[in-house]
Parts: structure tokens; sequence; C-alpha cells
């Protein structure tokens, strides 16, 4: 017969035993975007979730070499918090790193290193895989660590030189010399411009673009040589969107005034 001290016993023993369990030590890659030949700024956030006390930690980054040229790794706050430093080598889509120090600190949570990618010239969205993670404790055991990748997002080069502005929001001076405006970028594909609206945009060659008007169900062309001039697929024709004369750096919204090329026409849309 099971008395009740018994079930106590047991239940505490599988308690302890599901903490241990979940209780993982933890590296997260933050995700990242940038425009072909531009750079991505990611994150690599140790979490000690049970505890677990890392006096020195190792990770290797996988990449595309086809989209990413270069890595440079440096420490994050976690780790010059610690006095750790970060040794990395490596080549060919793999680089590994090494965060430690001649000393007893222990790494805590938080940002243990900062990575910056070099994307090619010709650059594609990609995985950005972590393994052979493991740490070690003071007394120089082994500790598991779990992994969590990231995704390298590549907008179009047509946003190539856009500058970050506060709150997601970015800013584009074009090769013309016209401003495409204000916008920010949403998933898979889509952007919220700040006078257009909800637009999803295909990549074209190069500098060019394919944009879908949420507002009118219209698909237009246009490359950084020629906005605001775009061609409209629906009217077969070339249309000027006018900027707003008004507000610098803006173009016309609520209503948004067009020209038709082909008939001189004055329109909104």
């Amino acid at each position: 017969m099971t008395n009740r001290s018994d079930c106590l016993t047991v239940v505490v023993a599988l308690c302890a035993f599901s903490f241990a369990a979940t209780g993982q030590t933890s590296l997260v890659l933050s995700s990242g975007a940038a425009t072909p030949g531009g750079t991505a700024s990611l994150a690599l956030s140790l979490a000690n979730l049970g505890g677990t006390q890392l006096a020195a930690l190792q990770w290797t980054l996988n990449y595309p070499s086809s989209s990413i040229s270069g890595i440079t790794v440096t420490a994050g706050p976690a780790s010059t918090t610690a006095a750790k430093t970060i040794y990395c080598a490596g080549s060919g889509g793999t680089y590994t790193c090494l965060a430690l120090g001649l000393n007893s600190n222990i790494i805590g949570d938080g940002v243990v290193a900062n990575v910056q990618l070099s994307l090619t010239t010709s650059a594609t969205s990609a995985n950005i895989t972590l393994s052979n993670a493991s740490g070690a404790s003071l007394a120089g055991a082994a500790i598991p660590v779990s992994t969590t990748g990231a995704t390298l997002t590549v907008y179009p080069a047509f946003f190539a030189g856009e500058v970050s502005l506060a709150n997601s929001v970015y800013s584009l001076q074009l090769a013309n010399g016209n401003p495409f405006g204000y916008y920010g970028y949403l998933a898979s594909g889509w952007i919220y411009h700040f006078d257009l609206g909800y637009v999803y945009v295909f990549p074209g060659s190069g500098p060019e673009v394919y944009l879908w008007d949420l507002a009118s169900g219209h698909w237009w062309y246009t490359n950084n040589n020629q906005f605001p001039y775009l061609y409209d697929f629906t009217l077969y024709a070339w249309v000027y969107y006018f900027p707003d004369t008004q507000n610098a750096g803006h173009y016309t919204t609520n209503p948004r005034y067009f020209a038709n090329m082909t008939t001189n026409q004055i329109f909104t849309m």
C-alpha cells in the first residue's frame, strides 16, 4: 500500500526532473535584414534557464557564402561585464567563436556577442544556423547549450542606401536624386509607405522593382533612376506620381495624384 509520503516523494522527484529537463542553457541569434552589398547586425543572446554558471562558451555560425562575404563578431554586454574576450576563426560558410577570459567570472544572461554580416551584391534571403554550442563551468565541466538560429532577410537592391530612422521607419534617397519617401517593412514582402499605403514589393533585376498597390489593385514597375515614374500594367502606360509640394520628402496622399503620360490626364488612384 502506498502512503502519502511516498506519493509526495515521487511528485517532488518528478518536478525536479522536469525542471532539469527544461532548464537548459540556450543561445538565440536574432534575425536581421539588409540590402545586397550592405550589412546586417544580429545579436547572440544567452539564457541560463536552469541557473547554470558558465565560465566560457563556444558556438559555430553556419551561413551561405553565396550571400555573405564576411562576418565580424564582437563582445556583447554579457561578455564584457564578465571580462570575457571573443576569439573567432573560420571560412567557407562556418565561423567558430569562443568567449573566455583568464578569470573566474560567470557569463550572465544577455547579449554575449554582436554579429555583423557583410552581404554580397547577389545576396538573397537565407537562414543562419548555430551548431557545436557548449559551455564550460568554473571546474571545467562541459555544459550542453541549445541553439536557435536566425533568418537573414535581404531586401531588393532598389532600397540600397536607405536610412534607418526611429521606430523601424526608413527613408530613401534614390540614385536619380528623388526621394522614395518614408516606409516600414512588414512581413512577406510587404511595406507600408507613408504616402502610397500598403505595397507588396517583388524584386526585379538589380535596382528594379515590381510593386503591387493594395489601394488600386494595380501592378507597377519602376527602378531607382525612374521613380516617381511608374509603369502601370493595368493602364498600359507610364504614370507620374505627384510629390506633395507642401511636405518635403513626401508624395500626395488621400487622395494620391498621378499623371498618365500617354493621355496627359491627371487623375487620382
